[in-house]
């Protein structure tokens, strides 16, 4: 039954039709200025997440990397930006396990609309309240709900995606990356010409109506396991090198938290619109490769050698990107997240290898709790490194401890084929 003036004949029915992404449709009526009905009939749950993880990504990445400024400009010092970009890691280190434990149990719809309840809450606190404490309780709300979102999306992505893995993988790390770049220009551009308060507040609207999003999923539960298979599963040489390794790998993301963007600006001399083309560029790149990579992955018998060219990439590029000459630090950007795009490609390739569909939420957990406390315990060192010997010191520290994470797997670690 068709809705109310859209019957086949009537005048709406006839009315030019717009498919978009997804299976979603714009009738535009000629008797009405604008007429926007939304179907999701073609979109399937896979695609659906896709979208709402990328949108949430925009969202949250449209700030993410400009808070330390906004934190400066409220007073606070090297250490304090530290710790509330610490506190932010925090919930992940307390949830991730429980989150991805709930993950084999329950529906994924119902911990992701509440991790985007608390995005959205986060939000609106950042444009209400400046103090030091007020923006502690955020960041740890905000961290929360980024975790419980994030993590129940890996997880059902781990599950659902079947043949292929590659292919799929590769198409849902590109769409997150994008995500990311799409957040850093936009937060940008709007940085560049409004206030930080006035852009949480729109950030806190779009999270609002990305809660419909989540609306058509089903409520689908996948398994119950014991709690003693988790710990056979993790109780493996491969599983904690693999876990070793990218714990090291990830203290470059604490870094980049502290210093990333107050490098871009203090060392390179860019305003908020030219770090947004900077940061925004080479995560396209990024993208592009890992969508080709996609298909050749599922074709070869070991990833070993992708990643270890991927950790590579990105110590020597994060490096490299710290010489103050424009043109040389944005190139070894790019390279630098070319890395960071396989390697993570290459994970979810890992995590599908070494651990059962039935227990893969939480088992994958431990590995991104892993990557989670290496954010952490990055935040809180690099944070006073950084205002002591400067925003580049954290990006080389931080590079070199990825290249030598890259020779524990080397030596450490026996991959699993095909």
């Amino acid at each position: 039954m068709q809705p109310p003036g859209f019957e086949p004949g009537s005048e709406a029915w006839e009315a030019p039709m717009l498919p978009l992404h997804y299976g979603c449709i714009i009738k535009l009526s000629h008797e009405s200025n604008l007429i926007v009905l939304f179907s999701v009939l073609s979109m399937d749950e896979l695609k659906l997440i896709y979208l709402i993880n990328f949108l949430r990504r925009i969202f949250i990445f449209s700030t993410q990397f400009y808070l330390p400024f906004y934190f400066l400009e409220l007073g606070f010092n090297g250490l304090e930006v530290g710790i509330l970009f610490a506190l932010f890691a925090i919930p992940s280190l307390l949830t991730t396990l429980p989150t991805g434990l709930l993950n084999d149990r329950f529906t994924v719809k119902r911990l992701i609309f509440v991790g985007l309840l608390m995005l959205m809450a986060h939000y609106i606190g950042l444009a209400l309240i400046n103090s030091f404490f007020g923006m502690a309780i955020l960041l740890f709300i905000g961290g929360l709900g980024n975790n419980i979102s994030e993590t129940s999306i890996s997880s059902f992505v781990l599950k659902k995606v079947k043949g292929e893995k590659g292919k799929e993988f590769s198409i849902y790390t590109s769409a997150n990356f994008l995500g990311v770049a799409a957040g850093f220009l936009i937060g940008g551009i709007l940085l560049q010409f409004i206030p930080f308060t006035t852009v949480f507040w729109i950030i806190a609207a779009l999270y609002f109506l990305l809660l419909f999003l989540t609306f058509p999923l089903s409520e689908t539960i996948f398994h119950s396991e014991k709690l003693g298979k988790y710990k056979s599963d993790l109780l493996n040489r491969n599983v904690l090198v693999f876990a070793l390794i990218l714990f090291l790998f990830s203290l470059h993301w604490g870094a980049e938290r502290v210093s990333y963007s107050p490098f871009l600006r203090e060392v390179l001399n860019l305003n908020f619109f030219e770090s947004a083309i900077y940061m925004t560029l080479p995560l396209i790149a990024l993208a592009a490769v890992v969508l080709l990579l996609g298909r050749r992955i599922d074709k070869v018998k070991s990833v070993r050698k992708y990643f270890f060219a991927a950790i590579f990439l990105s110590g020597a590029g994060h490096i490299a990107m710290t010489i103050p000459d424009l043109g040389i630090s944005f190139i070894s950007r790019v390279i630098h997240e070319i890395g960071d795009g396989v390697l993570d490609l290459v994970v979810l390739i890992g995590i599908a290898k070494l651990f059962k569909d039935a227990r893969i939420g939480g088992n994958s957990s431990f590995i991104f709790l892993m990557a989670t406390t290496g954010l952490f315990v990055g935040s809180l060192i690099f944070g006073p490194i950084a205002e002591t010997y400067g925003h580049s010191m954290p990006l080389i520290i931080s590079g070199i401890i990825s290249l030598v994470a890259l020779v524990i797997a080397f030596f450490g670690m026996d991959w699993i084929k095909k």
